[in-house]
């Protein structure tokens, strides 16, 4: 397939319209579930950082785009209009005093899901690379794309929060604003089901470590339930199954709130 080329707002909305080209482009070519994900949480990764850091959050500031899809790769470069950074210059996430910080993984994220991941000398602009490794007779389309649906249910001692689909840009604010809402209706146990969630980016898991320190300091608890393979592998890269309390079952986390 020729380049292709977008220039974008700096709007999360816009910005996963983007998103969901390059990735219904790599599904028709044939790369499989786990490229599909690892593609997703990247370009999440690459332009929330180009939305938020890069440019300001500042709508009239753009973000451009420009990617080529082929049976072979995926490539990708997201360049915004700020003054840059240097990429060595940010910490290490996955520390121990960095851990019950939200932000800040998704450098991190990139290259553990990435083959290439190149920023350029002004460090305004990211190159991302994605090689197809999958035979032609064993690839398959993979959807991880759609709206965040949660459920909530309050109970005496605790609240059950189940999320279902994607936790992504687009959704986190959503997300966000219904944790704070369950916690200043008075809730400081809340027990998370992510058994139906397929997808989170780090503004996601910057939304969960926020809530835990908010439960932690009312002497609370935030007790995760069941994530998806693809979930934790991504809990895992960031070390943060060290930070969250996670268990297998919802009686395994109703077992937690006893005294």
């Amino acid at each position: 397939m020729s380049p292709c080329e977008k220039m974008i707002p700096s709007n999360f909305a816009r910005a996963k319209s983007a998103e969901d080209d390059i990735i219904r482009e790599a599904e028709t070519v044939g790369y499989d579930e786990e490229a599909i994900f690892a593609l997703r949480l990247s370009l999440e990764e690459a332009l929330a950082n180009a939305i938020r850091h890069g440019n300001g959050g500042e709508n009239d500031k753009s973000v451009q785009i420009e990617y080529q899809v082929s049976s072979q790769s995926v490539e990708i470069n997201i360049s915004d209009e700020g003054v840059g950074f240097t990429p060595d210059d940010v910490p290490d996430p996955t520390t121990e005093d960095k851990l019950e910080i939200p932000s800040g993984r998704g450098i991190l994220l990139m290259r553990a899901y990435m083959d290439v991941v190149e920023y350029n000398e002004r460090g305004n602009a990211i190159h991302l690379v994605k090689y197809n490794t999958q035979p032609p007779q064993d690839r398959c389309s993979a959807e991880t794309a759609g709206q965040l649906d949660m459920k909530v249910e309050n109970f005496e001692q605790y609240s059950i929060i189940t999320l279902n689909g994607s936790a992504d840009m687009a959704e986190t604010q959503a997300l966000d604003h219904l944790l704070d809402t369950v916690m200043a209706n008075g809730s400081v146990n809340l027990l998370l089901n992510l058994s139906e969630l397929n997808f989170i980016c780090s503004l996601g898991l910057g939304v969960l470590i926020k809530t835990q320190n908010h439960c932690r300091k009312q002497n609370g608890k935030l007790v995760l339930i069941k994530p998806q393979p693809p979930v934790m592998r991504v809990l895992k890269t960031t070390r943060l199954t060290e930070l969250f309390k996670i268990v297998d079952s919802l009686q395994a986390a109703l077992d937690t709130q006893q005294p």
